[in-house]
């Protein structure tokens, strides 16, 4: 697999971190997750269950070995180095400093392994005057302008239930780390990969920022993909279901406008003020004389851009993500079946593989510590010293 002789430490929690780390994994490479001897990673604990364990955390989080370490030791942090100088990237998501306060900064850690790649991701930065804030997603959306945007005009910001900012900076960690393993080919030293999410999600916004570039700010629900054209917008049809139009190109919307018996509206494409919403109100009287399933089976045979909206549990059995294999079945001996996301990432000769569930918390601390050549009794006195969990 591509990444089969790569060995990487990932200390991070939650969503950001393990997301990327699970790509890794996917591709081969040994994920060994560092664990703190309290609750360890908080996501478990996250309902629903499967088993003892979150599904959640069972999706963040198979193919990976999962090691409780106490890093503010002295054993603990031994134990880690011992690791480093075995690995070729650690991934990290403590606020800026902290890992410098537990004696593992980027110094300590380069002496061990030079090669090292450490991904540092935060959600502000490792520099600049919020660096060490605490935040979210909300949050790092809500500086970005990304959140402000997220409304119809007039109205209030709605929270995206997709964490956009957390997802993105967890990409743009595997990116960097791809890159710094690159380079580290070419050049033979590892390098330092610093991600923050409020950086990640406001890049994703350059078609916005480009409009303030130009002096036209772009105030909530006036934005061109906000809703308010009638060929880019949610409608609601006659059995409470909706449909998404995203009829961009003149092809699409002048075939929709057809397939609707009202070529009058072509016209009204980049129409704005109140052109834009009468053509906008007329289009949403038509799809709410009819259900939602009678118009997807005459406009989708139509080759026009108009899709159901569709609930989580209707995505789940769509059949093209099904043919796609982004719904897969893990069989596990103590869990059954565990229903998991396939990787999007789809590669001809080396695809991703789902091979193990997620470890419980702890599982491979002693074989880990094996493999490191500590002999049994010395791994016994670590648990009792509470180093190991």
């Amino acid at each position: 697999m591509p990444l089969s002789d790569v060995q990487v430490l990932d200390l991070t929690r939650l969503l950001p971190g393990p997301f990327a780390t699970q790509i890794l994994a996917d591709f081969g490479a040994r994920v060994i997750k560092i664990e703190d001897p309290g609750m360890g990673d908080l996501l478990r604990f996250m309902p629903p269950y499967l088993g003892e364990t979150s599904y959640a955390f069972q999706q963040l989080n198979h193919n990976k070995q999962s090691m409780v370490l106490n890093l503010k030791q002295p054993e603990g942090r031994e134990i880690l180095l011992k690791l480093v100088a075995q690995s070729d990237v650690l991934v990290e998501g403590f606020r800026p400093g902290v890992l410098e306060r537990l004696k593992l900064g980027p110094d300590v850690l380069r002496a061990v392994q030079p090669g090292l790649v450490l991904a540092r991701l935060s959600g502000y930065g490792q520099d600049g005057p919020r660096s060490s804030f605490p935040g979210h997603d909300i949050n790092y959306q809500a500086y970005a302008g990304s959140l402000g945007l997220n409304a119809r005009a007039g109205g209030d910001p709605l929270v995206s239930a997709v964490p956009a900012a957390d997802l993105s900076g967890a990409l743009y960690t595997v990116i960097g780390i791809l890159l710094a393993l690159r380079a580290r080919g070419a050049q033979g030293a590892g390098q330092q990969v610093d991600v923050g999410m409020l950086d990640s999600v406001f890049s994703l916004m350059s078609i916005h920022v480009a409009s303030a570039f130009a002096g036209r700010g772009v105030q909530p629900g006036e934005s061109q993909l906000s809703g308010t054209l009638p060929n880019y917008s949610v409608y609601r049809c006659a059995c409470g279901g909706h449909l998404a139009v995203g009829s961009l190109e003149p092809k699409f919307w002048s075939g929709l406008c057809q397939a609707l018996g009202r070529p009058d509206l072509m016209a009204s494409q980049m129409s704005e003020g109140e052109e834009r919403s009468q053509a906008h109100a007329e289009v949403e009287a038509i799809f709410a004389s009819r259900p939602r399933a009678a118009w997807v089976a005459e406009l989708e045979a139509a080759g026009l851009c108009v899709s159901p909206v569709l609930s989580l549990d209707e995505a789940v059995e769509d059949p093209q993500l099904q043919a796609r294999k982004m719904l897969l079945r893990l069989r596990d001996p103590e869990l059954g079946d565990v229903r998991l996301i396939g990787q999007p990432i789809k590669l001809s000769q080396t695809p991703a593989t789902t091979a193990t569930r997620a470890p419980k918390k702890g599982e491979h601390s002693r074989a880990l510590l094996t493999e490191l050549g500590y002999p049994a009794a010395a791994i016994d006195s670590l648990f009792t010293a509470g180093t190991l969990a």
